[in-house]
């Protein structure tokens, strides 16, 4: 039932979803430059309830798979909001939604795209669980195939069709139950849906890979000569938090010592903060040497390619293989 918990072996805590009901739901077609309306509670049928569950029962899904990375508020008023969406009386439920509507509808430009935002707090005879969901419009026409009473088939269509649950690109759970986090957000959320966080007051950490390419771009900011030498570290220390493992990495290199605090405060002021360090998250670099391109992991590109001036031809490029090179055509 979704506000239980229940324990894995190893400690981590997962959030029962099986025997739940929706006590309060309501939404609202948003659209860049759209009018807001006030909330009001709206009626839903079982197979509304269908619908919506599959959604937070999926998100709650990823959440507690340690798979995504950890969100927190940037500001109080959201945080405040949010626990009148979860705990509020009827008013209180429905003035923030009305007020995140507002924030949201005025964060979006002509690149966001229109859908229906979604207000659901889901109970059982534990604590609540509440979903914000973006539906977007991911069709605009639609056929759908319906048994009907004699056992033959019919055609229908549809119009306006939404996110079908476990492709959703917006949606927020909370509470979130994994340590060190404040929010579950949706994963699926691109670049250009920095309008939502924005509009819900939340930040993201870093995903493993972007967290340790961060480490490398700022180091090569900081302290240029040492990125090599990071780069090829960065896989023999242990993950950790960011402190941990930078003072890990110090050790390993100590030129960085210097500038270890503005590497960590630079870490920290990321769009997406640097929060913990997964060391075993691999990235790539690309060589480019004119019209050729060179890539692969990191600190074997590091370690493999080399380049000199030439005399008659510019550069010379070589890498370095324990395998015989092939070569092979594509378009």
């Amino acid at each position: 039932m979704p506000g239980n918990r229940t324990s894995w072996p190893d400690g981590r805590q997962t959030r029962k979803v099986d025997q739940m009901t929706i006590e309060m739901l309501t939404y609202q077609y948003v659209a860049p430059g759209n009018d807001v309306l006030q909330a009001t509670l709206r009626e839903h049928d079982e197979s509304t309830d269908e619908f919506l569950f599959e959604h937070f029962r999926l998100l709650v899904q990823k959440s507690e798979s340690g798979s995504t990375p950890c969100g927190s508020f940037r500001e109080q008023e959201a945080k405040d909001l949010f626990i009148k969406l979860e705990k509020g009386d009827n008013e209180e439920f429905l003035g923030a939604a009305t007020t995140f509507t507002e924030r949201l509808v005025s964060e979006m430009d002509l690149r966001a795209s229109a859908g229906l935002l979604v207000f659901a707090r889901f109970v059982d005879e534990g604590p609540t669980s509440t979903a914000v969901l973006k539906l977007d419009v991911v069709s605009a026409h639609a056929g759908v195939l319906r048994q009907i009473a004699d056992g033959s088939q019919s055609l229908e269509a549809v119009r306006d069709v939404l996110d079908s649950p476990g492709k959703l690109q917006k949606g927020l759970v909370t509470p979130d139950i994994r340590e060190d986090s404040e929010i579950f957000v949706s994963d699926r959320l691109t670049k250009a849906s920095e309008y939502f966080l924005r509009a819900f007051g939340v930040i993201i950490d870093a995903r493993p890979v972007e967290a340790v390419l961060a480490v490398v771009q700022v180091v090569a900011q900081e302290v240029p000569d040492a990125t090599v030498k990071v780069i090829s570290v960065l896989p023999k220390i242990e993950s950790g938090p960011l402190d941990e493992t930078l003072d890990s990495l110090v050790e390993k290199v100590p030129e960085l010592a210097p500038k270890r605090q503005a590497i960590e405060d630079s870490l920290r002021e990321q769009q997406r903060p640097v929060r913990r360090i997964d060391t075993s998250a691999g990235f790539k670099a690309k060589i480019i040497a004119g019209a050729i391109s060179i890539t692969g992991p990191a600190a074997i590109v590091d370690k493999s390619v080399t380049w000199s001036p030439n005399m008659s031809q510019g550069w010379k490029v070589e890498i370095a293989s324990t395998g015989e090179p092939k070569k092979t055509y594509n378009k």
